[in-house]
């Protein structure tokens, strides 16, 4: 038993993909395609599929780290208006970039897509001293971070 479960206390989950709810399916596919490749997404990867008995189409980014879908919303929520803040729904997602320059090169070219770009790249000493980020939003308002900390400091 003891085996057992020291066997899954070493067990270490990663996230392997999210799928995130769009007003327009092909309206975001254009915005994603010209802002993930900047993320490491190939768009060779990119997959569809569609279910039509339940009202699902989607189209899913794959990365090694982690994949990216886009999902059709259903139509009886076609009038709902997104909001990151309502119960249940994603607040926002952050990539980690390598680098504070990293930081700064992605900010020049996530503002060159289109990106409505919340707050530039500065630091935000309330997370942590050396925490260095910008936001931005989709075009539906689904707000992304780009950050980067030395997470050697505060992990091992």
């Amino acid at each position: 038993m003891a085996f057992l479960l020291e066997r899954t206390l070493e067990f270490k989950l990663i996230v392997d993909h999210i799928h995130i709810t769009v007003c327009n399916l092909k309206e975001a596919e254009k915005f994603y395609d010209n802002l993930l490749p900047y993320l490491g997404y190939d768009l060779n990867l990119k997959e569809y599929t569609k279910i039509p008995e339940h009202e699902y189409e989607s189209i899913e980014y794959h990365h090694k780290i982690i994949s990216i879908g886009l999902i059709n919303s259903r139509s009886q929520f076609s009038n709902e208006q997104i909001h990151r803040r309502r119960p249940g729904s994603l607040h926002h997602l952050a990539f980690f970039a390598e680098s504070n320059d990293e930081v700064d090169y992605l900010y020049d070219k996530i503002k060159s897509v289109g990106a409505q770009i919340v707050s530039s790249p500065r630091f935000y000493p309330e997370y942590c001293p050396d925490y260095y980020a910008f936001f931005f939003k989709d075009p539906e308002g689904i707000k992304f971070e780009i950050v980067y900390y030395d997470k050697s400091r505060y992990f091992e």
